[in-house]
């Protein structure tokens, strides 16, 4: 995280512990990047004897990342730091990152379990990436995961020195909107181990784009009668869509979200929202005022 996804990231983590039902002691990294000393102080809090959570510094500032950013993209330069995870974190094989923009909904032991020995990776295919965007076409692969929620083979990752490859991928591809998740879909060329969408639901994409439960079941291979059924399945919420409920407070998800918020290091931090129509009443005026051009 950076300082702009800090209380997210709290929150994330507060829905993480509160759901924890793993007989290990719960291990958290937190990638920090220019994070000022209050947030990194109101994260450290999340210590108990059952949660150790560490913050690791990047070692890479801004100005080295500036060339992967493509001013189109709606994805910070802070993504990339994802190449350097199993650089960062050398005494683990195997690491499950969580992106900051997701509710946790159940206990997420028996992800971590899931073996990734023959894979570069366990993760959910994004299925409004490639019926609506075409994002695998782009990449130039048949199955295109999100890389919100990944089970990363660490060591394998090492081994193999992924991170200079994904890193220079990006430098090639500045066409690559998504950024480090198509990059990764690109360098881990389809070694992926499937995971079933409760782990990674993308509830606001498949409402959005109205598809149909039978598109959807044939997509991911299963059986829900309809999109509430599978959200009550679903273990991690991954809020992929602009309308964050941090920002909006007519949000998918923002009581529940507003709900571990309370509970966090950050709860006295004020945050000003705004509603959606508010939004959208804006960018028509503007449409308006520009309308001669």
């Amino acid at each position: 995280t950076d300082n702009t996804y800090a209380i997210p990231t709290a929150v994330a983590i507060q829905s993480l512990i509160v759901n924890w039902a793993g007989g290990l002691p719960l291990r958290i990294y937190v990638v920090v990047h220019e994070v000022c000393e209050d947030y990194r102080e109101r994260l450290l809090r999340f210590r108990s004897e059952s949660v150790s959570l560490e913050l690791i510094d990047s070692d890479l500032d801004s100005s080295s990342l500036v060339d992967y950013y493509d001013k189109g993209s709606y994805v910070s330069t802070t993504s990339m730091l994802k190449f350097c995870i199993p650089r960062l974190l050398p005494q683990d094989d195997k690491i499950l990152y969580l992106d900051g923009d997701i509710l946790i909904r159940k206990d997420l032991s028996p992800l971590t379990q899931i073996d990734v020995s023959d894979y570069y990776v366990a993760a959910v295919e994004d299925l409004a990436a490639v019926k609506s965007v075409k994002l695998h076409d782009l990449v130039g692969v048949v199955r295109y995961f999100n890389s919100g929620i990944m089970l990363l083979n660490a060591k394998r990752f090492r081994e193999e020195h992924l991170e200079q490859t994904l890193f220079a991928l990006g430098l090639e591809h500045p066409d690559y909107m998504c950024r480090d998740q198509s990059v990764f879909n690109k360098g881990f060329v389809e070694q992926v181990r499937w995971l079933s969408p409760e782990w990674n639901l993308m509830m606001y994409n498949l409402r959005h784009a109205n598809y149909s439960m039978v598109l959807v079941n044939t997509f991911y291979g299963t059986e829900f009668e309809n999109l509430e059924e599978m959200e009550r399945h679903a273990n991690i919420i991954h809020l992929t869509n602009k309308y964050k409920p941090w920002v909006y407070e007519d949000a998918y998800c923002s009581e529940e979200w507003f709900s571990f918020y309370r509970q966090t290091p950050f709860s006295d931090h004020p945050i000003r929202l705004r509603t959606i129509e508010e939004d959208i009443a804006e960018m028509k005026k503007i449409a308006v005022q520009n309308s001669h051009i």
